[in-house]
């Protein structure tokens, strides 16, 4: 079934709708600033491939905007991060908005998603699929910060409507070449993520419902953007490690995937792969709509949808059932490889260890199963409705009485799940000094500083790479945030910059703000070689590369 005028314009309005709150989300919230080290650094390597760069010299006092993840090979500095988000990154830099780039991601996605639930199900289960990820604190969170997760799920997206769409339209091969284009520009922002969207390929390769052999045309067309993605990959790693086989992540950190030595922070073992798996399973359980009760979010709505599934299918009313078109075989052929989407991606990041329990960030690696998710919880609620006894028409498939209960349970969900989850992030600690350097900055506007070299007094990682980011790691800027290292180091950068003022910044962790000195934490009085007050207990860890 076609969509309708009135169907598209509704479908538009919704995502304006949600573009506005997403934006203000990063001004009210995130104060539109890079926090987390890998927004950083991923803004950092926007900014550089924008003058057409991919390195840049090593400043001349290193060791006081030491970064980890911008890693130093033949005195040329580089960031860590493959160049896929970057990428996408620069037009939005240039445009002095780069905070606008997952806001606008995340309109793509829900048309996306909108489109690819509408083929399956219809149009009824495409509208609470949307109207669930609009509410979801991950949906939310990853949205409004500079991480390359929102492109992963574009990209999931992208694959899966050119799959359905390759088995439906005419143009076959310019489907494949689409779908080859999304795995092939997956490579480029994380290899990992790749390998789930492949087995996915496979899946439906081996299972088509026509039979015969693909052909050769098709095959090619979706091949070539993927070798062309893993060129790209292999030379970008030749131009900045020296090998085209090791990623800027490896050489900065020496980590692997697999189990043993030098897998996460020391090695890695099989039962840490299970712990991890668990840990991130558990965050998502909660983080996916807010539910303080375990296993709502997803588990037990898709377990729901399999047993409303097999009791309507037994059942007469299953020529009206909730999904008319395009028909229930076209949906059950998805089953498997959405699945395959959520344990595969799962299974990839076992063998590659992560963190995965920030609070602040939700278990971002498993983000590109959204998708999976949404779905399948989509169905959920809509096969709830029909349980609800009325015996008026049905509308879309649906009695009114079932339509009143979705709303209801959606209803519910946000004012049970997301409104208080939000307001919990709001209050989270990373949100809150993100707020803070803003003020900051905007401080230092209004007391007209605008040359001079900045000690920050603090140890706290994301804490410094943000502030340091500020003056793009260099020590030769006319205003320079740089890592106070104590008297007898400091003097070193300050003979270089003699007639510059000098300023120190410490945080005041109990009430969330930076505070500027004229004198350094031993004049007055501190008790630490940096000054800086005892860090709260946030996402002061220096966060896992991925």
């Amino acid at each position: 079934m076609p969509t309708s005028a009135r169907e598209r314009t509704a479908l538009a309005l919704f995502v304006v709708a949600v573009l506005i709150g997403l934006s203000l989300w990063v001004h009210l919230v995130n104060a539109a600033i890079p926090f987390v080290v890998d927004e950083v650094v991923y803004s950092w390597q926007a900014e550089h491939l924008a003058a057409g760069r991919l390195t840049s010299p090593e400043p001349a006092f290193p060791r006081f905007v030491w970064n980890g993840f911008l890693p130093t090979r033949d005195g040329q500095r580089f960031g860590m991060y493959p160049i896929g988000l970057p990428i996408a990154l620069v037009p939005w830099v240039v445009a002095g908005i780069p905070w606008a780039l997952n806001v606008f991601l995340a309109g793509v996605s829900l048309l996306l998603l909108y489109t690819f639930c509408r083929r399956l199900d219809g149009p009824l289960v495409a509208w609470i699929a949307v109207l669930l990820t609009a509410l979801s604190p991950f949906f939310i969170v990853q949205s409004t910060i500079t991480m390359s997760h929102p492109l992963t799920l574009v990209l999931t997206l992208w694959l899966l409507v050119s799959l359905e769409r390759y088995r439906r339209s005419s143009r076959r091969t310019v489907a494949a070449i689409q779908a080859g284009a999304a795995i092939g520009y997956a490579i480029n922002v994380s290899p990992l993520i790749a390998v789930p969207l492949a087995l996915v390929c496979v899946e439906r390769a081996l299972t088509r419902p026509r039979g015969g052999a693909i052909p050769r045309r098709d095959v090619i067309g979706f091949l070539i953007p993927i070798v062309a993605g893993i060129a790209l990959f292999c030379l970008v790693n030749q131009r900045t490690t020296g090998s085209p086989w090791v990623p800027g992540y490896y050489f900065a950190v020496s980590q692997r995937v697999g189990f043993g030595e030098k897998v996460g922070r020391g090695s890695h073992s099989p039962a840490d792969a299970l712990r991890n798996s668990w840990e991130r399973l558990d965050l998502l359980d909660e983080y996916l709509f807010g539910w303080p009760i375990p296993s709502l979010s997803f588990a037990c709505l898709y377990l729901v949808t399999l047993v409303i599934r097999r009791r309507i299918s037994r059942s007469p009313a299953s020529r009206a059932g909730p999904c008319p078109e395009p028909g229930a075989s076209d949906r059950d052929r998805w089953n498997r490889p959405l699945l395959l989407l959520f344990v595969g991606t799962l299974t990839v990041y076992a063998f590659w260890y992560f963190a995965g329990t920030q609070k602040s960030l939700g278990p971002r690696f498993l983000y590109m199963t959204l998708p999976s998710l949404i779905l399948f919880s989509a169905r959920g609620i809509v096969g709830l409705a029909l349980f609800v006894p009325d015996r008026s028409a049905p509308r879309n498939g649906v009695p009114r009485r079932g339509l009143v209960a979705m709303t209801i349970i959606v209803a519910l969900l946000f004012l049970s799940g997301t409104a208080p989850y939000l307001e919990r992030l709001a209050r989270m600690s990373a949100s809150r000094w993100r707020r803070a350097a803003r003020s900051l900055l905007e401080e230092l506007d209004r007391r007209g500083i605008e040359r001079g070299t900045i000690f920050i007094e603090s140890t706290m990682f994301n804490r410094l790479a943000c502030l340091q980011y500020q003056s793009r790691f260099l020590t030769e800027a006319a205003l320079v945030f740089v890592q106070d290292r104590g008297g007898r180091e400091n003097a070193k950068l300050l003979l270089a910059r003699s007639e510059m003022p000098v300023y120190y910044v410490e945080p005041d962790g109990a009430n969330f703000r930076w505070v500027i000195h004229e004198a350094p934490a031993h004049e007055r009085g501190g008790s630490t070689k940096s000054g800086s007050t005892k860090p709260d207990p946030v996402d002061e860890e220096m966060p896992e590369p991925r």
